[in-house]
């Protein structure tokens, strides 16, 4: 029951026995990479951060996603110096 809740979106009462399966499939941190020329990219999200490097720029991106969870700011942004 506790996994279908949590599906829902739902709250799980304390009074519920078991746990949700899901979390044991959620991995904590996730690595990613994308090519697309100029715009290639490297990322890791974790619960709460998301970091992106653009590896053919050197511009770098980080997202505090526990404060600003829509991404709205960037917390600091840079580029490699030429």
């Amino acid at each position: 029951m506790p996994t279908l809740l949590e599906l829902a979106g739902a709250p799980i009462p304390e009074t519920v026995d078991g746990t949700s399966l899901l979390h044991p499939l959620r991995p904590r941190n996730l690595h990613g990479e994308h090519t697309l020329g100029e715009d290639s990219m490297h990322f890791i999200l974790t619960k709460e951060d998301k970091y992106i490097w653009y590896s053919q720029t050197g511009r770098e991106l980080y997202f505090n996603l526990r404060d600003d969870p829509h991404e709205t700011k960037m917390h600091w942004t840079k580029t490699r110096s030429v």
